[in-house]
C-alpha cells in the first residue's frame, strides 16, 4: 500500500498502536498525529516482543539449516564414497556407544551367515569387504540391522528369528548398504550460521539455568541444542528416519545389489508383504520400519524391481519369480505415489 507523504507519520502511529501497543485499540483515522508522536508511542508489550523474537529466530534458524539435497541416479549401483580416517573414527565411536550396554553375539552360525551374505553384496557394490567392520549384538528381542557412516554394520540377533531365508536377510542388508552408497548416512552438515546459533543457544541455556537457580546449578551444555535438534528431526546418526525420496533411492539400489549378487530381489518384497499381514511380525519388525509401514516398503521394492534394467533382472537368481513378485505385490506401478502419500511417508 502506498502511503502519501503527508500521512506517513499517522500511518506509522496507527500501525504501531494496532500491532504492538497494550492500550485499547484506537479508532482508525488518518488524522495528523501529535507533534511529539515519536516519544508518545507506547512501548510494546512483553508478549509482542517475545512473539517478534521467536519469529525472527525461527526465520533465521530455518534459513540456516535448509539442506538442499541432490538426488542420485538409481539406474546403476553408485560408487562407494571415499571416507577419511576421521569418518571411520566417527563410525567407530557410534558403534562403541551401542556396544557399551549390550553384549556381543558369539553364535558362530550367525557370524558365518552374515559374513557370507555381506561378502556377496560387497562384491556387487565393488567395495572392500575387509574395510568394513561387522558387529553382532546379542538381543533376541531386537530385530534390526543398521549400516552406519564410517563403514560399520551392526546386526542385532533378533533379526535371525524374523527372516525365513538368506534371501530375506540379504534384502535387509542390501537396503542398509544402499543407504551408505547413496550417502544417506553421512553426518548432517549445518550451515556455519546454524552452528553459531547452536552455540549461542547453548550459552544462553547455561546462563539461564545459573540465573534461575541463583548459582546453585552451574552446568556447561556444549552441543546440547544441536543434539536436541537432531533428535527432534529424526536425524540421529543411529536411529535416522529417511525421507520418501531417500527410501525410493534405497529400494532401487538394493534391488540392483541383490540381482548382481545372485539373490532374488522379489524375496525382499515378499518379506515385507508377509510382515504387513501379521501383527506379531509387525511388532517384532518395528525397529526396521523407521516410520514406514511394511506394505509401503513392499510396494517400494516391487516398483524398484519393475523399473530395473533388463540386465538386472537377467542376473537375478530367478527372474520369473521377481516378475511375479512385482505383479503380486505392487499392482500398477503408477499407483504407488498415492499409497505412500496416504501412509504419511513424508517426514
Amino acid at each position: 500500500m502506498v502511503v502519501p507523504p503527508r500521512l506517513k507519520p499517522a500511518f506509522l502511529w496507527r500501525l504501531w498502536r494496532l500491532g504492538l501497543a497494550s492500550d485499547p485499540l484506537p479508532t482508525l483515522s488518518f488524522a495528523e498525529p501529535p507533534a511529539d508522536w515519536h516519544s508518545a508511542m507506547p512501548r510494546p508489550t512483553r508478549r509482542a516482543k517475545l512473539i517478534l523474537l521467536l519469529f525472527v529466530a525461527s526465520a533465521i534458524f530455518s534459513a540456516c539449516t535448509a539442506n538442499i539435497r541432490t538426488p542420485i541416479r538409481t539406474d546403476s549401483i553408485p560408487r562407494a564414497p571415499i571416507l577419511s580416517a576421521d569418518d571411520e573414527a566417527y563410525g567407530a565411536a557410534l558403534v562403541q556407544n551401542l556396544r557399551s550396554d549390550q553384549e556381543p553375539d558369539t553364535e558362530i552360525e550367525h557370524h558365518l551367515r552374515v559374513e557370507r551374505i555381506f561378502e556377496s553384496l560387497a562384491g556387487a557394490a565393488k567395495i572392500n569387504r575387509q574395510a568394513w567392520r561387522i558387529h553382532l549384538l546379542l538381543d533376541p528381542d531386537t530385530a534390526d540391522v543398521r549400516a552406519l557412516h564410517g563403514k560399520q554394520l551392526v546386526v542385532w540377533s533378533g533379526i535371525f528369528d524374523l527372516v525365513r531365508s538368506d534371501e530375506e536377510l540379504a534384502g535387509l542388508f542390501a537396503c542398509e548398504l544402499a543407504h551408505t552408497l547413496a550417502r544417506h548416512t553421512d553426518p548432517v552438515a549445518f550451515h556455519p550460521a546454524a552452528e553459531l546459533l547452536f552455540g549461542l543457544t547453548d550459552i544462553a541455556a547455561t546462563m539461564g539455568l545459573a540465573i534461575l537457580s541463583q548459582g546453585i546449578v552451574a552446568v556447561n551444555l556444549p552441543g546440547m541444542t544441536r543434539w536436541a535438534y537432531l533428535e527432534a528431526t529424526d536425524l540421529d546418526p543411529v536411529d535416522r528416519v529417511y525421507s520418501e525420496e531417500e527410501e525410493q533411492e534405497t529400494a532401487s539400489i538394493a534391488a540392483l545389489l541383490l540381482a548382481a549378487s545372485g539373490y532374488r530381489p522379489g524375496a525382499l518384497a515378499e518379506f515385507w508383504q508377509r510382515v504387513s499381514t501379521d501383527n506379531g511380525l509387525q511388532q517384532n519388525a518395528e525397529p526396521l520400519l523407521r516410520n514406514l509401514p511394511p506394505h509401503a516398503r513392499s510396494k517400494l521394492i516391487a516398483r524398484a524391481i519393475a523399473e530395473m534394467p533388463d540386465a538386472g533382472l537377467a542376473n537375478s537368481e530367478n527372474p520369473a519369480s521377481a516378475q511375479t513378485a512385482v505383479s503380486a505385490v505392487s499392482g500398477p506401478a503408477p499407483g504407488i505415489q498415492a499409497t505412500l502419500a496416504d501412509d504419511s511417508l513424508n517426514k
